[in-house]
């Protein structure tokens, strides 16, 4: 009897969940830079799930965001100053600062799994 193990599934559900991702970034006006960073975060998934390490690139990827989240902070800011206008819905919106927050969201996203690939998953045997 094969058994898999949560690492496989999590590499699994990463991946298709960044695929995903990247696809519906095509209609965006920035979608070049999300085009990027979530296919890298795909491929690290991947990568991960055909047993590569990647704890290093998952760690230059972690600083990356982190910088990237450092120069942008004043978005959470104009969100707020803006009446916390909603964000998470299935339409397009043309509210800047609904826009800049769902790329907020999905940046953290993208740092979350970079930092469970890059400090907490152990290489799978």
């Amino acid at each position: 009897m094969m058994k898999i193990s949560l690492s496989k599934i999590l590499d699994v559900l990463f991946f298709v969940m960044f695929i995903y991702f990247t696809s519906v970034q095509f209609n965006d006006i920035d979608s070049l830079l999300w085009i990027v960073v979530y296919a890298l975060a795909g491929i690290l998934a991947f990568i991960s799930f055909i047993g590569k390490p990647v704890k290093m690139p998952a760690r230059f990827l972690t600083t990356g965001l982190i910088i990237y989240l450092l120069f942008n902070t004043h978005l959470l800011t104009d969100w707020l100053n803006a009446g916390k206008p909603a964000f998470i819905d299935y339409e397009a919106t043309f509210i800047k600062e609904a826009e800049q927050m769902r790329e907020l969201l999905g940046t953290l996203i993208v740092l979350l799994v970079s930092l469970y690939y890059g400090f907490l998953k152990r290489r799978s045997p």
